[in-house]
């Protein structure tokens, strides 16, 4: 009865913002003393829930979960031991430890496999799966975890570790308007506050704050900013102070009030020396650069900052820390007409972008933030007339284009060397079409246009010229994404073909409320295909799905794809309101699936009714 009593005082303890000290040292008396089973392996879970988080005692919360897996493996309690792997993982990815994470979450991924595990569990993994690929920068695999487990909590009705899948749906879906991106963030705040786990209360306010703040809703932001830091004083651990100061800091520059922002960014600092908190020490000094630059007006000391931190980001491996001390390091030489060392700051930004980023969503995710800045030193450049930049900057852009084209056909010829010349000489023709016809047209454009507004007057000022150089530029890169995608060897599996078009499909369905899913099977997935056909395959099912979108009123869409008699079977549904097939279209996308299919030599069929939906199918 006594321990009985203590589980539950303890139990009832997970729902208070306090811990103190005499409980503290109760429960490892109780752990020490009760029996090693089931029930001492759920206080043991709670208890590290305490230690990794208001505690912050990781090492003492590694020493338990040690203890605990042995006897959760002893006595077969499943449940138990996937908790422990899951709060395994999250210590490795609080130290960047990412292999190590990843091995915990493997385990933990056999165990639900192998025992059948309920959804509870697997929803919690899939969540910390979805973190796991987010930081590591791979977006198809973390939008990919996190629908499979944001699926799980609204059809259950979880309630348990629901949170970290919201969060990353709202960090990955960047390029959704803002209205969209609202409707995922406030999911992510209801899902928050139904989460038994208090600690994703923090995060996402955390998050709202964030995305008030990028809208210039300042009032919401510091509203949400000040409810984040509520809950990081009842539950966070030290480095989450930090993080709420910062984006305190950050809000109140953004209202104009100086003094409150620097008190907040010191704060932060000294939190993150005290307890060697890399990352948010590195964050405490690029807004010391952003305070020293823009308020201050203290170049020399903001250059400081900002190499103080690029230099912790890169001793942390933090490649979005260095490429963000570069851009800013561009943009203040920039400003101070020193235009050679914002060039060679702005190529740094580039090369980094191009050697750790080029992989899947690390390069959408800093695409709008880099054509931004670029068209903000262009401007620069202008306003001073300095107009050999501005040429240098097209023709180092040209070269980049070229050399990636030669690179491309380098690893093509690779690829090829076993195949026959004509073939290999069809792509070339093909991939030099491409390049001529759309990317060499865009860069024409962005020559002609930088050199009218380098011929306006001083205070001249083109916002329509300015956005079509801005549009021309996003054209660029993404057809170069788009040629690299399919000439690199590594995508020739279809379960590369099929993350790139959910890393597409995704964000549009979500920010239309269309309701998806995708079934592709394992045999498909492990299917080599031919890099000539790879292209073709993607861009129908992209049409298809596109189509649905724009056109078909549709709630639900459904992707499908088997392997059936060594044939690829592929279909496109949606419940839309169909179209009459007797009545001829003028649609081009249609004409470009079927043209496409024929090249494929597959068999390409759309079926369709008035108010009966869609079906679009492809086999070869």
């Amino acid at each position: 009865m006594k321990f009985a009593t203590l589980i539950a005082l303890f139990l009832f303890l997970g729902h208070t913002s306090s811990f103190a000290k005499y409980q503290h040292n109760a429960v490892e008396k109780l752990l020490v003393g009760i029996p090693k089973d089931a029930n001492y392996l759920r206080l043991s879970i709670r208890y590290v829930w305490w230690l990794v988080h208001k505690l912050d005692n990781p090492k003492k919360a590694d020493v338990i979960l040690d203890q605990s897996e042995k006897i959760a493996l002893k006595i077969n309690d499943y449940l138990s031991l996937v908790d422990i792997y899951l709060l395994e993982a999250l210590l490795r990815s609080r130290v960047s430890r990412f292999d190590e994470m990843f091995s915990y979450l493997r385990k933990a991924g056999k165990v639900i496999t192998e025992n059948k595990l309920p959804v509870r569990s697997q929803q919690k993994y899939f969540g910390l799966m979805s973190n796991y690929y987010w930081l590591k920068f791979d977006h198809a695999n973390a939008t990919k975890f996190a629908q499979m487990a944001t699926k799980l909590t609204e059809k259950y009705h979880l309630t348990d570790g629901i949170t970290t899948a919201y969060l990353t749906l709202a960090a990955e879906n960047v390029d959704v308007e803002a209205k969209d991106k609202k409707r995922l963030y406030d999911k992510m705040l209801q899902a928050a506050y139904l989460d038994s786990d208090y600690t994703q209360r923090y995060l996402a306010e955390n998050y709202m704050a964030a995305f008030y703040l990028q809208t210039k809703q300042l009032d919401n932001a510091l509203k949400h900013a000040k409810e984040s830091l509520k809950w990081v004083e009842k539950y966070g651990r030290r480095a989450s102070f930090s993080m709420a100061w910062i984006l305190l800091a950050d809000v109140y520059l953004e209202m104009n009030q100086p003094k409150l922002a620097k008190e907040y960014i010191y704060k932060s600092l000294k939190m993150s020396e005290k307890i060697e908190d890399l990352n948010r020490m590195a964050d405490s000094y690029t807004l010391l650069g952003y305070f020293h630059f823009y308020i201050e007006k203290d170049t020399e000391k903001a250059i400081n900052y900002y190499l103080k931190a690029y230099e912790i980001a890169k001793k942390n491996g933090n490649a979005t820390g260095e490429y963000g001390a570069y851009e800013s390091l561009a943009t203040i030489y920039a400003d101070a007409k020193k235009y050679e060392k914002a060039f060679w700051y702005q190529q740094k930004a580039i090369a980094l972008k191009d050697s750790v980023f080029s992989k899947d969503w690390a390069l959408k995710m800093n695409k709008l933030e880099l054509e931004k800045k670029e068209s903000s030193l262009n401007l620069m450049a202008i306003k001073n007339k300095n107009t050999v930049l501005q040429r240098n900057l097209v023709i180092s852009a040209i070269g980049f284009i070229v050399i990636m084209s030669l690179g491309g056909f380098y690893i093509l010829n690779s690829r090829n060397k076993f195949r026959r010349l004509q073939e290999q000489q069809n792509l070339r023709n093909r991939l030099s079409a491409d390049l001529h016809d759309e990317i060499g047209s865009s860069l024409s454009s962005i020559s002609i246009l930088s050199e009218m507004l380098a011929m306006q007057p001083k205070t001249g000022s083109n916002p329509e010229v300015m956005q079509q150089i801005s549009n021309d530029a996003r054209k660029v890169i993404e057809k170069m994404d788009e040629i690299i995608w399919t000439i690199n060897p590594n995508n020739d599996e279809f379960l590369n073909l099929e993350a790139r078009l959910k890393s597409y499909a995704v964000p549009l369905l979500e920010s239309k409320g269309i309701d998806f899913n995708f079934d592709f099977s394992g045999d498909l997935e492990n299917r080599n295909i031919e890099m000539e056909k790879r292209k073709d395959i993607y861009l129908i099912l992209k049409e298809a799905i596109n189509n649905a979108i724009k056109y078909s009123d549709c709630t639900h869409l459904e992707v499908k794809g088997i392997l059936e008699n060594e044939k690829i079977k592929l279909t496109v549904a949606d419940n839309g309101k169909g179209f009459d097939q007797n009545v001829i279209t003028q649609r081009n996308g249609l004409k470009n699936m079927k043209h496409r299919a024929e090249s494929l030599g597959a068999k390409f069929e759309i079926k369709s009714k008035m108010d009966e939906g869609t079906i679009i199918f492809l086999k070869l």
